[in-house]
């Protein structure tokens, strides 16, 4: 009721307000009533499209009059010129985005032609940081064959056993190499913006991914001192997704030692981690001189590859194995 009774006083407003136009010769057109009936009385006026000269009937604060016409063209022409815009941002985005992509992949390129330092940075001795298993031309090639197939994808303990100089741990390197390549040539994470952050990500994921230790090494770093234990943790490299251990069984082991190389080859045994063991003995030597039950587990993966009897440091075809 009470909307009614106001719209019946707008109503009468207006009429009243029409008539006095009228009466004093004005155009009644040039007044439009909006916003409902308790709205505003906008004023208006007739004026020329300020584009084409067409008389259009606007509000008087309107500057520029459009007619429809070229009010929809400035519209068409607004929209366009937005989506340029847009377009221009997409591209400099795009550009920007492959530039990063750029740097990260130049990252990239430099790390693996730096390999050798990659070897050094997960623990490879120099003396065999040139290891790879495109350049084993004396090692028979099926041999040289199956140990691609398996860095590409390792799994389960590979045992290398043969005598001193026969290629072992230059496989076993080569091996590592190429599982190195693997992991940097992932793509990187959406984190990576930059060379910098491509260079940290790159080596964190080396450093976590692989490692390479040999028996001494591992046992130096465990070994009890008069200060107190030094073994209370393993080498960094112990904990890597893939482990390379060189020269297994090659000390004459006390029983201290037979326990902290079972305690690592169990460990990696039952997180079921990827790992490369080098050795001179085979797996029944191994079970004398460290465990039975090592050896056990060892055996398991059935990848125990035996090398020639060929001696290749005397031959001058590697530089030590």
């Amino acid at each position: 009721m009470a909307q009614s009774e106001a719209e019946e006083r707008f109503k009468r407003k207006r009429d009243e307000y029409m008539r006095k136009r009228r009466a004093m010769g004005l155009d009644p057109e040039e007044l439009e009533p909006v916003g409902g009936p308790l709205g505003r009385i906008i004023k208006m006026k007739k004026a020329p499209c300020v584009e084409c000269g067409k008389q259009v009937t606007v509000p008087r604060f309107i500057r520029r009059p459009l007619c429809d016409h070229c009010l929809a063209e400035q519209q068409e022409t607004e929209r366009r010129q937005e989506e340029a815009e847009r377009e221009l941002r997409r591209q400099d985005a795009e550009a920007a985005r492959l530039a990063a992509e750029r740097d990260r992949q130049l990252t990239v390129d430099r790390i693996v032609s730096d390999m050798p330092g990659v070897l050094a940075h997960v623990g490879v001795p120099e003396r065999h940081q040139e290891a790879s298993l495109d350049a084993c031309p004396d090692l028979p090639s099926k041999l040289v064959a199956k140990a691609r197939c398996w860095a590409a994808k390792p799994s389960g303990i590979l045992f290398l056993s043969g005598p001193p100089g026969a290629g072992k741990t230059y496989v076993a390197v080569g091996i590592l190499r190429a599982v190195l390549v693997g992991l940097i040539g992932q793509p990187l994470s959406d984190k990576c913006r930059t060379s910098d952050d491509a260079r940290i990500e790159l080596s964190s994921r080396a450093e976590s991914g692989c490692g390479f230790i040999s028996e001494r090494e591992y046992l130096e770093a465990r070994r009890p001192t008069s200060d107190g234990p030094s073994g209370n943790s393993r080498p960094w490299s112990c904990y890597a997704q893939f482990l390379t251990i060189d020269d297994f069984a090659a000390t004459r082991l006390t029983p201290w030692g037979k326990d902290e190389m079972a305690g690592l080859i169990e460990d990696r045994y039952r997180k079921s981690l990827p790992t490369a063991i080098t050795s001179n003995l085979d797996l029944n030597q191994i079970a004398s001189a460290i465990d039975a039950r090592i050896a056990s587990r060892i055996a398991e993966s059935r990848q125990v590859w035996t090398f020639p009897a060929c001696d290749l440091r005397l031959a001058g075809s590697i530089r030590d194995s």
